[in-house]
């Protein structure tokens, strides 16, 4: 699921709603995929009645515990067209495959060709999903345009469709890499009307028939509760409030306002400076204060002992963010095993800082373990050291990193797929490292995750072999795995 690079959703801040209407709740299914009944959902549509261009979202019924499915459904419109495709060529491929890929694909399963399952153009507008304001019709009406008469001659009089499809498309789709170079787009009833939060309560699973997918709560979720997912992947989480927001701005056009967004100050934030009022220990930077934020104590609002220590502190924190920003974002590692033979290039996790620039990110890291920029120092340097067969030393990494993502994800987060990524690469260190007792709590934890996104279902044996390709990750599960099965 975190693999899904998240292009849809309706874009609505949390805190942007008044009175609220109910609507019958959804039953499960709708769309054309796989036949077969599917559970009951538990969410209902509601309007924000104050503000009707908001569009329908989704809320929770009745209430909901940890690891229920709220809705599990067939998509309405699964869509693939070629990848390289970009600009006003993106928005005419999309209205085509509508509206004439359907009958091309007749027969045939879901990606084994460029085309269109589910939804026709009639469908997809009696679903009502949300388009987005005007500002995106417009936009989208001027990249056509721009194409001139080449646009013009293949769109004919479609202009109005061509748009509202790539609105549609552009505010509700999820959309991931196929195959052959294809681009997969896919719109579901009932889940594409998800909010946003950067505190979300619930999460998108991939169902083992490819046509399904499910919402899952992350936490319990009380009944009239809107139903909120991440719209960027996992790792996004991590970044500070004005990074969140600047993805969300670019990419969906709007500003976050869910309560982390809102936040007096920022926990992702946070330096280890002394309170000049009740002497603790850390203060975090206050959210809405911009690059160059006052620090305050989160415990009694005070302000630091030291004022120009903190003035040097933030100074250094934001030549560092500079730093950090300017690297490649990491696809979670890939872990080579140098002790196997395996002929895996270690990834260029610092890409081309001076090494004076790396070991001023890992000074500040040290300075402010609890900091985000920690974190992110960690998550690298473990594929750095164990490059390097500092095997200790790489454990140790990947487990600051790992307890810098709960501490920086909402708490009690639980279900992420991403979770079993980084307790598996954790397992495979701290076995290289000698630890097997800390080596199988993490494999344990890697079960007990992938265990939440199969419905509670233990994972398959092959799924967690697969893993890590790795003599060393097999040996571990071959005498560990039985024990914790």
């Amino acid at each position: 699921a975190e693999r899904l690079l998240l292009i849809g959703g309706r874009r609505v801040p949390s805190a942007e709603r008044g009175a609220m209407a109910p609507a019958p709740p959804f039953r499960g299914g709708g769309g054309s995929g796989s036949g077969g009944g599917l559970p009951e959902s538990l969410l209902e549509e509601a309007d924000d009645l104050a503000r009707p261009w908001l569009g329908r979202f989704v809320r929770v019924a009745k209430p909901a515990p940890l690891g229920r499915v709220l809705v599990q459904e067939r998509y309405l419109s699964f869509v693939a067209t070629p990848i390289d495709v970009r600009g006003w060529r993106r928005h005419v491929e999309l209205h085509r495959a509508i509206v004439d890929g359907r009958e091309a694909v007749r027969e045939k399963p879901e990606d084994a060709c460029c085309g269109a399952w589910g939804a026709d153009l009639r469908e997809l507008r009696e679903a009502g999903l949300f388009t987005g304001g005007p500002w995106l019709a417009d936009q989208i009406r001027q990249e056509v345009l721009a194409g001139g008469d080449e646009a013009k001659e293949v769109i004919a009089n479609a202009l109005d469709d061509v748009v509202y499809v790539a609105c549609v498309f552009h505010q509700n789709a999820f959309s991931y890499q196929g195959a052959n170079g294809r681009r997969i787009d896919v719109l579901f009833p009932a889940i594409s009307r998800a909010n946003h939060s950067c505190e979300p309560n619930a999460v998108i699973i991939p169902c083992e028939r490819p046509q399904e997918s499910k919402l899952v709560a992350l936490r319990p979720i009380a009944q009239g509760e809107p139903v909120e997912i991440c719209y960027c992947p996992t790792q996004y989480l991590l970044r500070s409030t004005a990074q969140r927001r600047e993805v969300l701005q670019d990419k969906w056009g709007f500003l976050c306002r869910c309560p982390r967004c809102e936040a007096p100050r920022e926990a992702a934030r946070s330096f280890s400076l002394r309170c000049g009022n009740c002497g603790g220990d850390q203060l975090m930077a206050e959210s809405a204060a911009g690059a160059a934020p006052p620090l305050s104590c989160p415990s009694c609002g005070g302000r630091p002992e030291d004022e120009e220590q903190a003035r040097l502190a933030a100074a250094e924190e934001a030549a560092v963010e500079e730093l950090v920003l300017s690297l490649p974002e990491p696809e979670d590692m890939m872990l080579p095993e140098l002790e196997d033979g395996l002929k895996v290039s270690a990834p260029d996790v610092f890409g081309s800082l001076r090494p004076e620039d790396v070991q001023r990110c890992a000074a500040f890291a040290v300075a402010h373990p609890r900091h985000r920029i920690a974190t992110e120092f960690s998550r690298r340097q473990a594929a750095n050291l164990h490059a390097q067969k500092l095997h200790k030393e790489a454990a140790m990494a990947q487990a600051v990193f790992v307890a810098g993502v709960h501490r920086l994800l909402p708490e009690g987060a639980f279900g992420f797929h991403w979770f079993v990524e980084i307790y598996a690469r954790l397992a495979f260190l701290q076995e290289l490292a000698g630890q097997r007792g800390e080596a199988k709590e993490a494999v344990r934890q890697v079960l007990a995750s992938m265990a939440f996104t199969q419905g509670g279902r233990p994972p398959r044996p092959g799924d967690v072999m697969d893993l890590m390709p790795s003599k060393t990750w097999l040996k571990l599960l071959m005498e560990v795995g039985p024990q914790l099965i």
